[in-house]
């Protein structure tokens, strides 16, 4: 293994990662720099919102800034492990090496965008449930984005920021119901982006959580704000063994932790695909 070099590796794989991430790119990730290993915890400070008063020349009051603050624990660790046959020979060929850390990103961002998924289910802002959920056809889209849009603004959630991550299809419906119109996507690099509606960023993920076809529960929030999430990559790992001395065991692990730090900005509308009539 005298030619591996993990510093290339981690490099490679790193930037593979973040191009897979769809959720995780529209998450709070300020805290990146504060995470040293497994099991940390990372305060998150909160203003709690107060109320301005009217000045009698009495006793003037005051807001604590502090009493909100809450932890991300880093308490996820995932990893992806490959066999090689000869890691100087995959090091020395560049497209060999590229598909190994291609894969290896794409299985951990999986991990981290499914666990994202999974936080519907602390959505303060629904619309129908598991036993009620909506069918969505390019007639009715508009008013079920629409309700939960309301919803959020109800919440005083801004209007600023909002984005949605749904399934394949729900694009499907609003580009049947020719809701799609962005007129500027040249300057749009993100992961998953297809264009702006009612306020919304949409974003399409095969990762949203559902229950077979029965029911889908995309999400509806304010990007950089509903979410806190911290990740770290680490350095590649090589070893022998001894056993098999002929393969090099190739592993990438990683570290994250994420929270949903404000459940009032965080939409969730149960659905699932109906039938067109006529298209």
């Amino acid at each position: 293994m005298k030619n591996f070099i993990p510093a290339i590796w981690h490099g490679q794989t790193f930037q593979e990662y973040k191009n897979q991430l769809v959720f995780g790119a529209l998450t709070n990730g300020e805290y990146q720099g504060d995470i040293r290993s497994f099991g940390d915890r990372v305060k998150i400070n909160s203003i709690k919102y107060g109320s301005a008063r009217s000045y009698t020349g009495a006793t003037v009051s005051y807001d604590g800034i502090d009493d909100d603050a809450m932890f991300l624990d880093i308490n996820q660790r995932v990893y992806s492990g490959k066999v090689v046959n000869n890691i100087d020979e995959v090091q020395i060929n560049p497209k060999l090496r590229g598909d190994i850390t291609r894969m290896m990103a794409y299985e951990i961002a999986e991990n981290v965008e499914l666990a994202a998924a999974a936080l519907y289910t602390q959505a303060g802002q629904v619309v129908g449930s598991t036993g009620s959920v909506t069918s969505i056809t390019s007639a009715n889209t508009i008013s079920v984005v629409e309700s939960i849009a309301t919803k959020l603004s109800e919440a005083n959630v801004p209007k600023d920021n909002r984005v949605a991550v749904v399934p394949p299809w729900f694009i499907g419906k609003m580009t049947l119901a020719k809701i799609i119109r962005d007129t500027n996507n040249s300057g749009t690099i993100q992961a998953g982006y297809m264009g702006s509606f009612l306020g919304f960023d949409f974003y399409e993920s095969n990762n949203v959580s559902h229950s077979s076809t029965t029911w889908y529960a995309p999400m509806f929030f304010r990007r950089g704000d509903t979410i806190a999430f911290a990740d770290q990559l680490l350095t590649p790992e090589v070893v022998k063994d001894k056993d098999q001395p002929k393969y090099d065991y190739l592993s990438q692990w990683a570290l994250y932790g994420m929270k949903v730090v404000r459940p009032t900005s965080l939409g969730v509308v149960y659905c699932a695909p109906g039938s067109e009539t006529a298209i």
